[in-house]
C-alpha cells in the first residue's frame, strides 16, 4: 500500500472516529436534557393538615408535662415519574426545643402524583425542664389557649425515577405550628394548615 493510501486511510479513520465520538457526546447531552427536562424532580411536600390538643399541662412543681396531641400530616408527591419509598419514619414532638415524645410510624410507599397522611398521636407524661424565658412562653401560651409546638420527621427514604438508579437518603422535615387547646369539647381557635420545611 502506498503512503498516500495510508494517509487517506488515517484521515478517513480519524474522521469516522471523531464523528463517532461526537455522536456519543451529543446523544449523552440530549439524554440528560430529556431526563432533567421531562423528569425534573419536584420537592415532596409536607403539611400539618389537622391537629388536636386535648391536654397540655405543665406541673411546675414536679416539672411534669401532661400532653395529648394528635396530628394529621399530609405528604404529597407532585411528580409524574418519581416515587418515594419511606423505609423508616419517626415523628418527634418538641415544646420550646425540648423533646417530650416520639412515635415510630409504619413505613409506606408514596407513588406518582399521590398523597399519604401520617397520623401520629403523642399522649402521656414526661419531665420537661424549662428555663425562665421558656416558662414565660408556656404561661403566655396557657393564657391564650394556643400552644407553639414543633414536630420533626426523621426519615430514611428511597427515591425511584424512571430510568434512573434509586437514591436512598436520610432527611429531617420540621413542622412548626400553633395548635389551640381543646377545652370541654371546644377549641380556643381554628387550626391553620401549616407547611413544613426541610431542616
Amino acid at each position: 500500500m502506498s503512503r498516500s493510501s495510508d494517509r487517506e486511510c488515517a484521515r478517513d479513520c480519524g474522521f469516522l472516529t471523531g464523528k463517532w465520538i461526537g455522536t456519543i457526546i451529543f446523544t449523552t447531552i440530549f439524554a440528560l436534557i430529556v431526563v432533567f427536562g421531562f423528569i425534573k424532580p419536584k420537592e415532596i411536600k409536607f403539611h400539618v393538615t389537622d391537629a388536636t390538643l386535648a391536654d397540655f399541662n405543665l406541673n411546675t412543681t414536679t416539672n411534669t408535662l401532661y400532653y395529648d396531641l394528635a396530628l394529621n400530616i399530609t405528604i404529597s408527591n407532585p411528580n409524574k415519574h418519581i416515587s418515594v419509598d419511606f423505609k423508616r419514619i419517626e415523628a418527634r414532638a418538641y415544646y420550646e426545643d425540648k423533646m417530650f415524645d416520639s412515635v415510630t410510624m409504619t413505613p409506606f410507599f408514596l407513588g406518582h402524583k399521590k398523597n399519604y397522611t401520617l397520623s401520629p398521636v403523642f399522649k402521656g407524661q414526661t419531665i420537661v425542664m424549662l428555663g425562665s424565658s421558656e416558662l414565660a412562653q408556656y404561661n403566655s401560651d396557657k393564657r391564650s389557649g394556643i400552644y407553639h409546638i414543633a414536630v420533626k420527621l426523621h426519615h430514611r427514604s428511597t427515591t425511584k425515577a424512571d430510568g434512573i438508579d434509586p437514591t436512598t437518603i436520610n432527611s429531617v422535615v420540621k413542622c412548626d405550628f400553633k395548635v389551640p387547646l381543646l377545652s370541654n369539647g371546644t377549641m380556643f381557635a381554628t387550626f391553620q394548615v401549616t407547611k413544613c420545611s426541610r431542616f
